[in-house]
């Protein structure tokens, strides 16, 4: 993709993730805890860092409807089914095929996406988009950071500062939570879910 001529969308350190968006950008679990999977969980996660608390929070991915509240299912379900078509692979989050998928959203009645893909809302649009599929992949690499990676020394402690970061500013909330409650028993860990805790983050 990087000869492709497109305008991509994504930083180049996701950009260069191997595992594709069918699959979640899942990371295998069995993936070796070597240095340079520590490098690229780090690069990935810095990468995608909010600096601030962002405007659409990233919707959890894993979404079902809960059935005592009778919620609808959300468009952006339906959304994301065709960006997936458009671009399986994160090297292929570009503003053409972002266009692409917008348009097909259209033909398909799926609400909430711009008829003019050159417009304003387009480009609210994308922006919204973009930051979403940098927070699933991001809440990848935190579930394997969190299930995967048992030597604390090796995420002690940036990883615990990055989800404190993420959890406060509404990017990979839950995943970042997670990451923090299975490193528990690190000194870390336990501050950063303290502090979250009592400023409204974390629920009691």
């Amino acid at each position: 993709m990087e000869d492709s001529g497109e305008h991509l969308l994504l930083p180049l350190v996701l950009r260069e993730l191997p595992y594709s968006w069918d699959t979640g950008f899942t990371w295998p679990r069995e993936l070796p805890e070597t240095e340079a999977n520590i490098a690229r969980a780090r690069a990935i996660l810095e990468a995608c860092a909010p600096e601030a608390p962002v405007p659409d929070p990233v919707p959890d991915p894993d979404w079902t409807r809960d059935e005592d509240e009778g919620e609808e299912e959300p468009a952006w379900l339906e959304i994301r089914v065709v960006l997936r078509e458009f671009m399986p692979y994160a090297d292929q989050v570009t503003e053409e095929r972002m266009a692409e998928a917008m348009r097909e959203c259209v033909l398909l009645g799926i609400p909430g996406v711009p008829v003019d893909a050159d417009g304003e809302e387009a480009e609210r649009f994308v922006r919204r988009w973009v930051s979403w599929i940098g927070g699933w992949i991001a809440g990848e690499v935190f579930t394997w950071l969190g299930m995967c990676v048992d030597d604390d020394t090796l995420v002690t402690p940036w990883a615990m500062e990055l989800a404190e970061r993420y959890a406060r500013f509404g990017v990979a909330t839950d995943r970042a939570l997670s990451m923090l409650h299975w490193h528990g028993t690190v000194p870390r860990s336990r501050e950063a879910l303290a502090r979250l805790k009592a400023d409204g983050t974390l629920s009691p």
